[in-house]
């Protein structure tokens, strides 16, 4: 099977509570379905889960407005006025007794019109929301705007609070997962016509630890004269009203009061922090209660493990809020561990009371610190429920197996691939993996498939590159295809030992097909970059810096394959040069072109190794990795050449701002060059490139050949 990309939309990431979002996502692409997470709002958290580092890079992060959200915008007002009336009339009749939600949906509309944009060129076959939040008012405006199917799933509060917008949320998914049957049964019950043959329960996957689980850890002595460590309770989770903290730290009081040995650790952070602290210095609890703030996920994961008993009181805020079925509940019963959880929404379908836990009365100090008190005499017991609680989560919340449903549940929905698509990758995918098509890039020459290949245990991305025959072409598909297999596997050993430059693996070649398999380079265009900096924060203009510098560090070590002397190669770009001026009308310029020629032959150039299309969109960047596409053009030529070409291209992004970022770039470029560019050389390689891009002008649209005019001309005066 060929599986299109689907998009995964959230309201803010990263964020330490949503990790199970990007575990589900590795998991899909794991099974053979590639996605794109994207999130409404960045967050930047003093704690990130390291799972979700990768992803931060790869995820469609948009700024609450820019040049190019207004530019969508404004394009779909202009094209279809008809669809972003029909979104408008959905919010102002749904949230006028709402205003705050009116404010707040309205003011998503422009970030729908431009993602609604982005994520058709990206060609996403299908939008999942996770949450009926704000992700799902925008997954339904991208879904209006642009035809994609879009799901979604509910959680917990998403359906308990807020539900101004919720009927009509219900009314379009082509369906509803739900992690629980007690979201399902509410909302069939609030709205049996919307969700009629929609909702399916699917859990929520969770990590199954290997090896040994953690019961009860042994007793062991303390300073205390020897009568052991105090049995130890562990709760996880944001300090929040429904969360019941305050419930706990009552419990623990009465505990404390009649003498019961224990110690209780919290872990999380949020707005009742202070009530929470002052809770337990009221209550005398200073030496068996600690906080220890918000913890990346394997911190959470060692101290559950390290625990005797877990316990979620959670509640039923002044606000209806309630948790659903809390990742972390899971987590510990994966764990061994057993549990005291409120009997609420969902947890009675995980917990069964003396089976795989305890469940007691929601907000009732007194039931809950007697559920303690029983868990703490009694290891016998502890043992047991335990063992209850990883069986359940074994049978029922096992990653793989909740995410292979959710798979399930979007391929019945998701609009096949395209036949002809599929024809021209069969050749080539007819082994036992998975492949997911990211993208397709088509041109004049060729057609790039951007793939995910999974082969159950694994994943990795793939490139398959079709060369297309011309009439006239002086060489077939097929030899060109060789020859650029050839060519990748002639450079791999010049990048072999640097650990952060490199270019994509040859895989595999069909020179018959004229095609050919290649690694996929990590990370994103410089483009995106340069975009993201233009647009948004001070962080986006150091990944920027830092990109630069790595192309400029990459092109450098490129150029140092092969050289030979430049003459023959400065007197192609001269002669090239004039052409292009007399054709385009810059015959001005002719005499500085020949100029610049006399004065490096007087000086004597070298040719290096030319890489012939070195711009932002074929540097692909990682992190402080950067990896170079595209070497159809690789021949010999001045080291200039290059780096003219180049910033030719990055001054396009820059266009209507000062000078200040186009030099920034630069400065870090040439850091990472560490090379000298004669600067005749620089500016003849400039004019020429200039030049070039004015000879193709003709072929772009209206607004774009303007743009491209105004660049040519600055760079022509200078």
């Amino acid at each position: 099977m060929i599986r299109r990309p689907i998009a995964v939309v959230v309201a803010r990431f990263p964020l330490v509570t949503e990790t199970f979002v990007v575990r589900e996502i590795e998991e899909l692409e794991r099974q053979g379905q590639p996605a794109v997470i994207v999130p409404l709002f960045r967050e930047h958290p003093s704690v990130v889960d390291p799972a979700a580092l990768p992803w931060i890079e790869r995820a469609l992060f948009t700024p609450r407005m820019s040049v190019a959200i207004a530019r969508s915008t404004l394009r779909t007002l202009l094209r279809q006025p008809r669809a972003l009336l029909r979104i408008l009339s959905w919010i102002l009749t749904h949230t006028i007794l709402h205003p705050r939600t009116m404010v707040r949906s309205i003011a998503l509309v422009p970030k729908a019109c431009h993602l609604a944009s982005v994520l058709m060129s990206e060609q996403i076959a299908h939008l999942h929301a996770h949450r009926a939040d704000d992700a799902a008012t925008v997954a339904r405006m991208i879904s209006v705007l642009s035809g994609i199917p879009f799901s979604l799933t509910v959680h917990g509060s998403d359906v308990y609070v807020d539900r101004s917008l919720l009927r009509a949320k219900m009314r379009e998914p082509v369906f509803i997962r739900s992690v629980s049957h007690f979201n399902r049964q509410l909302l069939e019950t609030l709205y049996p016509a919307e969700t009629e043959g929609k909702i399916e329960v699917v859990r929520t996957g969770i990590t199954i630890p290997g090896g040994a689980r953690g019961t009860s850890p042994a007793p062991s002595s303390d300073e205390e004269g020897g009568r052991g460590r105090p049995p130890s309770i562990i709760s996880v989770g944001a300090l929040e009203p429904r969360k019941g903290f305050l419930f706990l730290i009552d419990a623990c009081r009465l505990l404390a009061e009649e003498g019961v040995r224990f110690r209780c650790e919290i872990l999380g952070d949020g707005p009742m922090h202070g009530a929470i602290r002052r809770a337990v210095i009221k209550g005398g609890l200073g030496d068996r209660v600690r906080f220890h703030g918000a913890v990346p996920p394997g911190g959470v994961a060692e101290a559950v493990a390290a625990a005797d008993i877990f316990a979620l009181p959670s509640v039923i805020a002044a606000d209806r809020s309630m948790d659903g079925l809390p990742v972390a509940l899971l987590e510990a019963m994966s764990l061994g561990k057993p549990v005291v959880a409120s009997a609420i929404s969902g947890m009675p379908e995980v917990v069964a009371d003396n089976v795989s836990g305890l469940l007691v009365d929601p907000g009732n100090p007194r039931t809950l610190a007697n559920a303690l008190r029983r868990l703490i005499a009694d290891p016998a017991l502890r043992e047991r429920l335990g063992n209850g609680a990883y069986e359940t989560a074994v049978r029922a919340f096992d990653l793989r197996a909740c995410t292979a449903i959710f798979l399930r549940l979007i391929d019945r929905h998701r609009p096949a691939a395209d036949p002809a698509t599929v024809d021209a990758l069969r050749p080539l995918t007819s082994d036992d993996a998975e492949y997911g098509l990211r993208r397709v890039r088509r041109s004049a020459d060729s057609i790039v498939y951007e793939l995910s290949r999974s082969n159950g245990n694994g994943n990795r991305e793939v490139i398959l590159k079709q060369h297309l025959s011309r009439a006239g072409e002086s060489r077939p598909a097929g030899a060109r295809a060789a020859e650029e297999f050839d060519l990748l596997q002639r450079l791999a050993p010049h990048f072999a030992l640097t650990r952060n430059l490199g270019i994509p693996a040859p895989l595999q070649l069909d020179a018959p097909a004229g095609t050919l398999m290649m690694s996929r380079a990590p990370g994103v265009p410089l483009t995106k970059l340069i975009r993201d900096a233009r647009d948004g924060t001070a962080g986006d203009a150091e990944a920027l810096r830092s990109g630069a510098r790595a192309a400029g560090a990459w092109l450098h070590r490129f150029q140092q394959i092969e050289s030979a002397d430049g003459t023959e190669a400065l007197d192609a770009i001269a002669t090239t040069a004039i052409e292009d001026a007399r054709g385009a009308g810059y015959r001005r310029i002719e005499g500085r072109i020949r100029s610049l020629q006399s004065t490096l032959r007087e000086h004597g150039v070298t040719a290096v190794t030319h890489h012939g299309d070195f711009w932002p969109g074929n540097v692909f960047v990682a992190g402080d990795s950067v990896q170079v596409i595209d070497f159809e053009g690789v021949g010999l030529s001045l080291p200039a050449h290059d780096v003219a070409y180049f910033f030719l291209h990055v001054s396009l992004y820059f266009r209507w701002r000062n000078e200040t970022w186009l030099n920034d770039v630069r400065d870090c470029f040439f850091a990472g060059y560490a090379g000298a560019i004669d600067p005749a050389e620089l500016e003849l390689c400039r004019l020429a490139t200039a030049l070039q891009l004015a000879k193709r002008r003709a072929t772009f649209p209206t607004v774009e050949r303007f743009v491209r005019n105004r660049v040519v001309w600055k760079e022509l005066s200078r």
